[in-house]
């Protein structure tokens, strides 16, 4: 079994061992049953007045519960642990559902698995085995189940005493089995979503992990790649890497389209956005280290409006009515053909995830927002100056009162209630498509204009990117250029030198060689005078036996030498002469360059002077073209870490309009195209329900083809990963689009499998170094699992702030994975993380400062205004605030003490805390902290109206607050003496702190036992900044 395989197992196994917990609210005497919300009713108050239904349409499901955790884990032979908040828990055990005549409906008995597997002690069976069982289990039960006529309370608790019975719990205490029935109304329309236990939520991760398990993954597909790595050569730190951000950050690596805003990104988001949108660096799989403040939405905003614009593109080349036909074998006339979406396209569709739900809404609902584009470079998104932007009516129908919006760029998906509010603006069963134009009224749009209208402005910024980045190099280009001028003309000084020295030297020569060439000359004379004096005789003998007179020898001898001095001076002579012409002429050269850096300064300012319409501008220009000064120490660096290379206002606009023609040019596609509205039409039927006589292989063919189309009208779809098994049912390996997973840091790896596995590329976003994802299985439980498929023989480990992790840490999450998986990374302190974003811009000091010491190697850069006039808060400043008392105990760690002075301090602001959810925000470490000072705060504030909404809105623990911010923010730790190792536990790692102090906007107070806290990690250095505050 290869790693992949090993990992899938042990994630499968470790989701079934998940205890089921149940958000219920309470009985108070005869509350009617809801479809909203799970009834919680105690054992002994059953009554069949409460199974009654005035509507036959709707059945109900029974759960029964709950069971000590503790208790399970003695049976499963699980070694006992100490719990650090609370006593363990409680688990749900089963469930069934009965129709409105009361009769049991069939194959709807589902049963807590991690229950079944330790009350059996099942654990160290194969995953298959333990399935197997525990269906066999399911289908003596529905014998059971099936054999009662009808259901009234007396039947449902007889049924109840027999399942207790075979599970072997029939007769445990009280406090172990805690009897109570839990209610929930269901619509019986035949929908996916009516099948599922609401009780069961988890099982949703088990369907993908089981069906992903036995696909053989490719060691090169994404879905591989995220689950264990591999090594890759092409791999790089990106953070301090001049020569790479210096190229990624070129005009022809920024994208066309620009979401609409007069700011730019920062440096390291413009890297991040170029990165995902470019077509050279682009890869399936990228990730971005978001701490708090630092703009992930803003980065999403623009690979969403880049993405729009090369959908767009792919448009151009089609034809609204030509798209291919799908025919089916279905009876029904009206529903035999759908149509194909281009693949191009498909893989354009963008599914934004997490595994918190506010976060998944926020995404969807911020993205929309009317206000947050109506001070832009155009007025093209202005709701107040455009009567339609794109499909503005049919978005204000989905989002109605919550939001005001621009258009239909996003939704939320995945829930029910959220679906049916898409469904609202699509074609209606009996509504002709030929008559259908969402709510455009009578404005429908030309697709040949808006095409044509399209296919300018793209040319335009096109050329326009071509242009400026051919005249970014070229300025580059003068620069380097002036630099080798200015090198060289130093030399000039030198070069004069050399040419006198040359001068001097020739002078030297010509004598040598005058005084040579007399010599010469005089020694030739003497041996002609001495010849001239021979005899006839004399020279007859000299030609026949040779010349024997010494004298003549030795000026013949003196002859020669003189001659090839001669030669040799006259060889120095022409290359000396040679070498001073040359330097002569080099530094004439020079002397003329003087005018070439002019003329290349002039090109540099009339660079300068084209591309900057502002002063502003023209700053960033300079600024950007100082590449020596911009990337000097770039990782500290807080001047360049703001800031955007290139990202000039002209461009901008241009980009700007490109998005909202784009946007002009798909909604013109749809509203004209007979396929289109055939499909969205389609989907409309299916997800309500609507037999349309397909086969079951068809009716999935046609609903991803449907899903597609619905993901080309509404470009951004959101969902919670609790959905994903459910509304992606029907998809296999890379048939999504992109996949943008927020607050990845949170989210365990395996409740992400199921929409990676479909994905066809991934963004994560988040932070490892903020809340961890929360893992309720025990760790002594995790370790038999591990043990059983040898995920400790794993090669590979993962450093997240200077701890070392492996597959079975609890604290690791799909964003240290997609990290790791990433081609680009950067590094906070020992933490090697994705595409570090690091300028924040949310909290002010001593908030900003406490994070930035504790959790990210003091690498922020904090660009958040202070206000600029005196402004009140609920908390006056920020402390740690020394309060001491007894916990209530028991695994309790609330102090009421500590509790008291936050209700005083809420009584003694001049603020009322209650009237906005964004005043005040108290955070604990515990959730027992939370439980007891919601109760203290709603006695001591009964007579508050919105007392029970902020309570539950405004006290919670980390894993509530991530992702949001309130101006001012309590710490509250609890504990005493009994519970020190609780505190260590909170203090073992930052994650905590630094999420409660990155909620603060402006205030934040510590409450807690200065005694126990203030020596603890990270409290010592909270502590400190505070008080220099």
């Amino acid at each position: 079994m290869n790693e992949v395989k090993r990992i899938l197992n042990y994630w499968k196994e470790v989701n079934l061992l998940t205890p089921v917990t149940v958000k219920s609210v309470g009985f108070k005497n005869q509350k009617s049953l809801s479809t909203k919300e799970i009834l919680k009713v105690p054992y002994n108050r059953l009554e069949d007045s409460l199974l009654i239904t005035d509507d036959k349409k709707y059945e109900i499901e029974i759960g029964f519960g709950d069971i000590k955790n503790t208790y399970l884990y003695e049976k499963g032979n699980i070694p006992k642990e100490d719990f650090v908040d609370g006593d363990g828990g409680e688990t749900f055990i089963f469930a069934f559902k009965i129709d409105a005549d009361k009769k049991y409906k069939e194959k709807s008995f589902t049963i807590s698995k991690f229950s079944y597997i330790l009350l059996k002690n099942i654990i160290s069976k194969d995953y298959d085995d333990i399935e197997n069982e525990i269906n066999k289990f399911i289908e003596n039960i529905e014998i059971d189940l099936k054999s009662f006529e009808i259901y009234n309370v007396d039947n449902i608790k007889k049924i109840t005493s027999l399942i207790l019975k075979e599970l072997n719990i029939d007769n445990l205490d009280d406090n172990i089995l805690k009897k109570s029935f839990y209610l929930k109304l269901f619509s019986q329309k035949d929908d996916d979503e009516n099948d599922e236990s609401s009780f069961f939520q988890m099982d949703f991760y088990t369907k993908d992990l089981e069906k992903i398990a036995k696909v053989d993954l490719k060691g090169t597909s994404l879905l591989a790649n995220i689950i264990y790595p591999k090594e890759n050569k092409n791999r790089q730190k990106i953070d301090d890497n001049k020569e790479f951000l210096e190229e990624i950050t070129l005009p022809k690596n920024m994208p066309l389209g620009k979401w609409p805003s007069k700011f730019n990104p920062s440096l390291m988001q413009a890297a991040a956005i170029n990165i995902c949108t470019s077509e050279e660096y682009s890869p399936n799989i990228f990730s971005v280290n978001g701490p708090p403040g630092t703009g992930k939405t803003t980065l999403l905003k623009e690979i969403i409006a880049d993405t729009i614009v090369k959908k767009a593109k792919i448009i151009t080349d089609l034809n609204p009515n030509n798209l291919e036909v799908i025919k089916t074998n279905t009876p029904e006339p009206y529903y035999r053909n759908y149509y194909k979406i281009p693949e191009e396209l498909k893989k354009l569709g963008i599914i934004v995830a997490s595994n918190n739900n506010s976060a998944v809404e926020n995404i969807s609902k911020d993205l929309p927002k009317a206000e947050d584009v109506l001070d832009t470079l155009t007025d093209l998104f202005d709701v107040n100056k455009q009567k339609n932007i794109y499909f503005t009516k049919d978005s204000k129908i989905i989002f109605k009162d919550s939001t005001n919006t621009w258009g239909l760029i996003s939704a939320p998906y995945g829930k029910k209630v959220n679906i049916n509010k898409i469904l609202d603006i699509l074609p209606e069963k009996n509504k002709k498509i030929d008559n259908f134009y969402f709510n455009l009224e009578n404005s429908i749009p030309s697709f040949e204009k808006s095409k044509k209208d399209f296919l300018d402005i793209y040319s335009k910024v096109l050329r326009y990117r071509e242009s400026f980045n051919n005249n970014v190099n070229q300025l580059f280009k003068n620069k380097d250029k002036i630099i080798e001028i200015k090198n060289n003309l130093n030399q000039i000084s030198t070069l004069k030198n050399k040419v006198e020295d040359l001068t001097e030297s020739l002078k030297k020569i010509r004598e040598n060689k005058e005084f040579k060439d007399s010599m010469l000359n005089h020694k030739i004379q003497e041996k002609s005078n001495i010849e001239n004096l021979y005899s006839i005789l004399t020279k007859i003998k000299i030609s026949v036996l040779g010349e024997k007179n010494p004298k003549v020898l030795e000026l013949n001898n003196d002859i020669i030498k003189l001659n090839e001095e001669i030669i040799n001076i006259n060889k120095e002579l022409k290359d000396t002469e040679n070498n001073k012409n040359e330097l002569s002429k080099k530094v004439q050269i020079l002397e003329n360059t003087k005018e070439e850096i002019e003329k290349l300064n002039e090109e540099i300012n009339l660079f300068f002077e084209n591309y900057s319409s502002n002063e502003s501008d023209l700053k960033l220009l300079k600024k950007s073209a100082d590449t020596e000064t911009f990337y000097n120490d770039i990782i500290k660096n807080a001047s360049s870490q703001e800031t955007c290379p290139w990202g000039i206002e002209e461009f901008n606009k241009l980009r700007e309009e490109l998005f909202a023609s784009s946007l002009k040019l798909i909604e013109a596609f749809i509203v004209n195209s007979k396929g289109i509205k055939a499909n969205l039409k389609l989907l409309k039927l299916l997800l309500n329900g609507e037999n349309l006589g397909y086969s079951i292989e068809e009716r999935k063919n046609v609903f991803k083809e449907c899903f597609h189309t619905l993901n080309l009208l509404i470009p951004v779809l959101s969902t919670t990963f609790a959905s994903v098994s459910r509304v992606f049912k029907g998809f296999n390996e890379n048939e999504l689009g992109i996949v943008i997973i927020d607050e990845a840091g949170q989210a365990t790896p395996f409740s992400a499998m199921g929409l990676l596995y479909r994905a066809n590329r991934c963004i994560i976003v988040g932070d490892p170094l903020q809340v961890e994802p929360v893992m309720t299985v025990t760790s002594t439980l995790i370790r038999a699992i591990a043990n059983k498929y040898g995920l400790n023989d794993l090669a590979k480990k993962f450093n997240i702030a200077g701890k070392v992790f492996n597959y079975t840490s609890p604290s690791l999450s799909i964003q240290t994975l997609a990290d790791y998986a990433n081609l680009y990374y950067g590094k906070i302190g020992e933490t090697e993380v994705g595409c570090p974003l690091v300028v924040h811009r949310r909290c002010l000091s001593p908030m900003f400062d406490i994070s930035n010491e504790i959790s990210y190697d003091n690498r922020m850069i904090n660009k958040c205004m202070p206000d600029k006039k005196k402004i009140d808060y609920v908390l006056e400043k920020n402390e740690f605030l020394d309060v001491k008392g007894q916990e209530v105990g028991n695994g309790n760690h609330y102090v009421k003490e500590q509790g008291k002075v936050i209700i005083d301090i809420i009584k003694n602001s001049e603020i009322n805390v209650f009237e906005n959810n964004k005043n005040l925000y108290i955070i604990s470490p515990f959730t027992t902290v939370i439980n007891g000072l919601k109760k203290d705060i709603k006695e001591a504030f009964k007579n508050e109206v919105e007392i029970n909404e902020w309570c539950n809105n405004c006290l919670g623990t980390v894993h509530k607050f991530q992702g949001k911010e309130a101006d001012s923010v309590i710490l509250l730790l609890g504990c005493d003496n009994n519970s020190k190792s609780s505190a260590k536990w909170a203090a073992q790692q930052a994650n905590i702190l630094n999420v409660a102090a990155t909620r603060a906007k402006k205030r934040f107070t510590i409450i807690g036992d200065l005694d126990l806290w203030e020596n603890l990690n990270f409290f010592k250095e909270a502590k400190n900044i505070l008080d220099i505050e």
